[in-house]
């Protein structure tokens, strides 16, 4: 069950916009985060997404169930009529459209050139570049030519691809034939990103920044994903060398405002941390904050009030080192159950992980709709006449 932590006092309330869409994208805790945080919560989202089954969720706004231009058109005129303090993403396809214009109408104080940088992988690549960030040796490539004269001098890459997220549009080549087998199945891409593979443990640190000031930060490294690069299911808590200044570059290069989070990787022959991809969204992962000990809540409380955030910090990378595994529910343990059942051992009373404390128990009405979700999910993947409903 769900630790107890302070609630901020109602006053004066904030409001804030959650942007979902009708996928589950492991953060159907954000309305308890935003909740304890003090503010008035708005969602924004189809019928079928779980969050709507949450009572931290003050007021519903249904959006359309598909078609991330038409939720965004949507989102764009909501604005113009309402007013929030803060606006929160969980959609990463929604939030890339969004990003497509100079000045998106939830993030108007995002600088055009970013906005641009954010709306693609084949446009954050040069930029993170001009901006001095540690990211891994690459070229924006716009043929297959040019992808294989990239893997024919640099050996083992990664192919990213624009307008796919959670590891689809990611493909390892390590030769030339191999590009040629991938390239179909890009559907004929203006461009892509070819980046050099780099060996080490994969990882995500979540952000609480105010207009490009650390709130808040932690880290973690996947130990559990379902696919190679995918969304991970189980993370352990880090604090690896360099990450605090990473963390002070990117805010401060992005001038972000709000919930959001970059992917890195630590390179195992140079003991760098290096940056992978940055999300103008809320990531998965902000459920752990108080495991790191940050208070994501009273960070985000901070950022509503509008006085200068205090950095909260996780704690040393000794501390963190005893810290408990996390475990995603329902992914990991609908995993453990249908994959792999030796990671069962993770959810029982006495395990070094935190997995029972991660579930909704006292919202009955959230863990049924999480639950459901999951359970059509499990069906579409294991019987195949199911995958076209």
């Amino acid at each position: 069950m769900l630790d107890k932590e302070y609630t901020a006092p109602r006053t004066t309330q904030a409001r804030v916009l959650l942007l979902a869409d009708a996928h589950l994208h492991l953060v159907w805790s954000l309305p308890r985060i935003i909740h304890r945080a003090g503010a008035h919560l708005v969602l924004m989202a189809p019928a079928n997404q779980c969050f709507r089954h949450s009572r931290f969720v003050d007021e519903w706004v249904d959006s359309p169930p598909a078609g991330c231009d038409a939720v965004a058109a949507q989102l764009t005129q909501h604005l113009a009529e309402h007013h929030y303090d803060l606006v929160v993403h969980a959609s990463p396809s929604v939030v890339e459209v969004l990003c497509r214009s100079a000045r998106p109408a939830s993030m108007e104080w995002l600088l055009p050139e970013v906005a641009r940088a954010l709306a693609a992988k084949t446009a954050f690549h040069p930029w993170a570049l001009s901006h001095s960030l540690p990211v891994p040796p690459g070229r924006v490539c716009h043929s297959l030519a040019e992808a294989g004269d990239w893997v024919a001098e640099h050996g083992l890459s990664v192919i990213k691809c624009d307008a796919l997220h959670g590891g689809d549009g990611v493909w390892q080549v390590a030769s030339v034939e191999e590009v040629r087998a991938v390239w179909p199945k890009l559907n004929q891409p203006a461009a892509v990103v070819l980046q050099k593979f780099i060996r080490g443990p994969v990882g995500c640190t979540e952000l609480i920044l105010q207009h490009g000031r650390v709130a808040g930060w932690f880290a973690s490294v996947a130990e559990r994903s379902v696919t190679p690069f995918g969304a991970s299911i189980m993370r352990r808590l880090v604090n690896p060398p360099g990450m605090a200044d990473i963390v002070q570059q990117i805010s401060t290069a992005t001038a972000f405002h709000g919930l959001c989070g970059f992917d890195w990787i630590l390179d195992e022959a140079t003991g760098r941390v290096v940056v992978l991809e940055f999300h103008p969204r809320a990531t998965s992962g902000f459920c752990w904050g108080r495991s790191a000990g940050v208070d994501v809540s009273a960070a985000l409380r901070d950022l509503l009030s509008g006085q200068p955030a205090g950095l909260r910090a996780p704690k040393a990378a000794q501390q963190l080192a005893r810290a408990p595994l996390c475990c995603y529910f329902p992914a990991h343990f609908w995993w453990a159950l249908t994959e792999q059942r030796s990671d069962l051992k993770y959810w029982l009373p006495c395990s070094h992980a935190v997995s029972w404390r991660n579930v909704p128990i006292d919202e009955p009405r959230l863990l049924g709709g999480v639950l459901a979700f999951a359970l059509r999910n499990l069906c579409r993947r294991h019987l195949p006449w199911l995958r076209s409903r």
